[in-house]
């Protein structure tokens, strides 16, 4: 029976704000007053070894949506190697849906709302799972994984993250330069390094095709990083090139943060083939929009990365944000415009409405 002290219950109900902070604390708290410290259940530092296919697998999946494309292949790579594990993810809600629309096979586990009772749910999944292959970075995750008492817990350490929870870490060096290797790569060499993959499977999950040129999505948006946007005016711009070279339909794409952003776009254009569906979908209602698209231009956000997993062609916008480490990496045509100053230097407004214009009549 689990008990706690005052305590660890007051650990445990802190205020939402300050949880991140007391993500070690509750940890420490549950493993001294829930006398786990045996042999078998004690948190160790095992050597890497090679894992021999445990029958229940789960995967906690990243928050972004971009990540979690990145990560698709791996976990594809994965089930392929492996095709006899049980198999379950612990997503956000919202990806749910998008797993089940893409064929990602397996188990789906929401994660819960984050308030004081947040870490309580994962005591539910105690032992559920003989292994726990974490593709995030987070205290907060390594704390879910050892809360399940997963037996074998894996995860990327950093010199400054030493992410002592896990029983497996892939740990880089000081000098190991991230931005030089794009993030899915890094997950390859992790997963590889257990033995988990063999190969990564780079094949878009929903593959479509087109002989012509009927609509193009616009992703106009970036709602978490400003910085991201291409400006609005230059969209507007290249919507009056597009109309001009007869395309049937523009559909303007984005969360419902993106949406105002959108609007003003398509008011500018005042054309009723402007079709702003920016926050008017679920994700798995946006895989069909994305499949009725023949091209999609958009800034670095998670919808470039989507369109790119479902195997319709992209333009991939950077000036902020480093394209080696987060291009669109699925086999599908990519071409990638940035800022001549380049990663860190340059801005989104660099890139011109020309050059964007050449990428998309090459």
């Amino acid at each position: 029976m689990v008990r706690f002290t005052h305590r660890a219950y007051t650990v445990i109900r802190c205020k939402e704000h300050t949880l991140r902070k007391c993500h070690f604390y509750t940890a420490f708290a549950l493993f001294k007053h829930t006398r786990l410290m045996n042999h078998e259940n004690a948190i160790t530092y095992l050597k890497p070894e090679q894992p021999h296919s445990p029958i229940r697998i789960i995967f906690r999946l990243p928050n972004w949506l971009g990540d979690v494309c990145m990560a698709l292949p791996i976990i594809r790579g994965i089930q392929t190697k492996h095709p006899d594990a049980h198999y379950a993810f612990l997503v956000q809600a919202p990806y749910i849906d998008l797993l089940e629309k893409l064929g990602i096979e397996g188990e789906k586990i929401a994660l819960p709302k984050k308030n004081w009772r947040y870490f309580f749910h994962f005591l539910r999944q105690r032992e559920a799972f003989d292994a726990h292959i974490l593709f995030t970075n987070s205290e907060r995750g390594d704390v879910e994984a050892w809360l399940m008492r997963s037996r074998q817990r894996y995860g990327i350490a950093r010199p400054s993250k030493a992410r002592k929870l896990l029983t497996h870490r892939y740990s880089l060096t000081a000098d190991f330069d991230e931005e030089s290797l794009h993030q899915t790569h890094l997950w390859r060499d992790f997963a590889q390094s257990f033995a988990w993959l063999d190969s990564a499977d780079y094949s878009p999950c929903l593959p479509v095709s087109h002989d012509a040129m009927p609509a193009v999505g616009l992703i106009c948006g970036s709602a978490n990083t400003p910085e991201k946007r291409w400006p609005s005016e230059n969209w507007q711009a290249l919507i009056t090139q597009l109309l001009a070279r007869s395309t049937k339909r523009i559909v303007l794409i984005g969360t419902r943060d993106d949406a105002q952003t959108c609007e003003q776009i398509a008011q500018a254009c005042d054309d009723e083939r402007v079709e702003n569906w920016a926050g008017k979908t679920n994700l798995a209602e946006l895989c069909d929009v994305m499949r009725s698209l023949s091209l999609v231009i958009g800034n670095d956000t998670g919808g470039l990365h989507l369109a790119n997993a479902l195997g319709v062609p992209v333009i991939g916008l950077y000036g902020y944000t480093n394209p080696v480490r987060c291009h669109p990496i699925f086999d599908a045509p990519v071409e990638i415009l940035q800022s001549p100053k380049g990663f860190g230097e340059g801005s989104m407004a660099d890139i011109t409405v020309e050059q964007v214009w050449r990428a998309v009549t090459q």
